[in-house]
């Protein structure tokens, strides 16, 4: 909450003002003429504190401060400019690295990230009825549904549990180890 005093307000009256603030029991901030007022006061206390000599408003908040509405469109304009200056400088002045490069041909010492390395494994080696597009989402749905199949299977054969992780880490390193030392 905010109150601002009238120009012609003397220390006196500041004073008093503030004081009975503090009677009411908030906190009081006081700046340039303006007491910032925590946690702000119901009607019943407000409304005595208004009519004291010296107050020229009580307001819920400082009008001139921003926003949440006021930040978001300053940093969304911002954001907007700084990307729209960016794709400016990048069309007038691309980089000239090398030729053109060629879609269909990835060269061969390109190596990936090595997490992704089993993927590449298993997209280069993957007779031409697998449809690899389609992996992505049937280990999703694997993942989704693997707490409904290993619970039972952790419970009533631990091993076998044990053994299949087993197996899928060594999978997933023997599909890195072969695409890293294609």
């Amino acid at each position: 909450m905010i109150l601002r005093f009238t120009p012609g307000a003397t220390a006196e009256q500041r004073e008093a003002v503030a004081a009975a603030v503090r009677a009411a029991g908030s906190a009081v901030l006081a700046t340039d003429g303006i007491l910032s007022i925590d946690p702000p006061l119901d009607e019943g206390q407000a409304v005595p504190i208004a009519a004291l000599p010296g107050v020229a408003a009580l307001l819920a908040r400082d009008p001139r401060a921003p926003t949440l509405r006021d930040q978001l469109l300053r940093t969304t304009g911002a954001a907007c400019f700084v990307l729209g200056l960016l794709v400016l400088v990048a069309a007038h002045h691309p980089a000239r690295l090398a030729g053109p490069a060629d879609p269909l041909h990835t060269p061969g010492d390109l190596q990936p990230f090595w997490p992704l390395l089993a993927w590449y494994g298993v997209v280069n080696r993957a007779p031409g009825w697998v449809p690899v597009s389609l992996l992505p989402l049937l280990g999703g749905l694997v993942l989704l549904g693997w707490p409904l199949i290993a619970r039972p299977l952790a419970e009533r054969r631990p091993r076998w549990h044990t053994a299949l992780g087993a197996a899928a880490v060594a999978a997933y390193l023997a599909l890195a180890l072969v695409e890293a030392t294609r």
